[in-house]
């Protein structure tokens, strides 16, 4: 991600971030590595979900109800470590602390999303929580064959 970028994603999460679960790993001052998790606001969004004949600050009203009672899991957004320090263990410090902040709160999950299935060290990670894999993320390659020459 570009510099612009992080700011523009910085900007619109700090509606909903918690800060207890975002974690820098720094080594001399520099940062190392980045874990990002939000609170899944799913359930609530669901519950709130938006009709065509209900105003919109009813249904916003309605979701904000609903997210003070209903977000009980996490979503991993953002877990990465710089090439230098990859499998130093800084990501399992991480994901660590990310555990312990959880239980504080009396969370009883997470979903870690939009992890692809060639992330072997991602993957494997999961695995080792005890998490279940239970979506498969794929790239697929296919050239598209030209079109037939129309004007002939």
């Amino acid at each position: 991600m570009t510099d612009h970028e992080i700011d523009h994603l910085g900007k619109n999460l700090q509606q909903i971030v918690d800060p207890d679960i975002v974690f820098i790993a720094e080594q001399d001052g520099k940062p190392i590595g980045v874990s990002i998790c939000l609170p899944n606001l799913n359930r609530p969004l669901r519950k709130a979900y938006p009709n065509p004949k209900t105003p919109e600050l009813w249904t916003l009203l309605k979701f904000l109800w609903y997210r003070r009672s209903m977000v009980n899991s996490l979503r991993l957004l953002v877990l990465g470590v710089i090439p230098g320090h990859r499998m130093s263990g800084v990501d399992t410090i991480m994901m660590y602390k990310t555990l312990q902040v959880a239980i504080e709160k009396n969370l009883i999950g997470a979903e870690c999303s939009w992890i692809l299935e060639t992330n072997d060290v991602m993957n494997r990670m999961i695995r080792m929580v005890g998490a279940e894999i239970y979506k498969t993320y794929r790239i697929y390659d296919y050239a598209i064959p030209p079109l037939p020459n129309s004007a002939a």
